[in-house]
C-alpha cells in the first residue's frame, strides 16, 4: 500500500493526547485496505482551522455498510458496547477524558470506497512554540 502524511506548518506544534492516531492509522491498514487488492490507500491529515486541530485519517478500502456504521456510531455515544472496536473506543473516551464534550470525532463510510475519521480538537501548542510565534 501507499501512504501520504500531510501536516501543516502550525499543526506540527500542537499536542495530542496519546495514542489517538495511530489505532486509527492501523485500522485504516488492517481493516481498510485490506478489502482492496490494488492502488491501497492511507492518508493521515493534520490542519489548524480557526482554533481547532483537525486530524483525518483515511483509506481507500472497503469501507463500512451502513448497518456497521450505525452500530460504531452508536458504542461511540455509549448506546453500545465496544465489541471488537476497541480501539476506537479507548480514543473517544481518551478525548472525553481530555476535552469533556469540547471535541468532534467522525466517521464516515461507504462501502467499496473507504473510511474517513475525522478528529477535531481545541488547538494546544507546546510551550517553547508558543515563545517561537511570539
Amino acid at each position: 500500500f501507499s501512504y501520504e502524511i500531510r501536516v501543516e506548518e502550525q499543526a506540527y506544534a500542537c499536542l495530542i493526547p496519546k495514542m489517538t492516531l495511530q489505532p486509527l492509522a492501523e485500522n485504516a491498514c488492517v481493516h481498510g485496505v485490506e478489502a482492496v487488492s490494488t492502488d491501497r490507500r492511507v492518508r493521515v491529515e493534520a490542519s489548524v482551522e480557526e482554533g481547532w486541530l483537525k486530524l483525518k485519517v483515511e483509506d481507500n478500502g472497503g469501507g463500512m455498510s451502513p448497518e456497521k456504521l450505525r452500530e460504531l456510531k452508536a458504542m461511540l455515544n455509549g448506546e453500545a458496547s465496544a465489541g471488537k472496536s476497541v480501539g476506537l473506543w479507548n480514543i473517544y473516551r481518551r478525548l472525553v477524558l481530555y476535552y469533556q464534550e469540547n471535541f468532534r470525532f467522525d466517521i464516515d463510510s461507504t462501502p467499496g470506497e473507504g473510511t474517513v475519521c475525522t478528529i477535531r480538537i481545541p488547538a494546544k501548542y507546546r510551550e517553547e512554540s508558543v515563545a517561537q510565534r511570539l
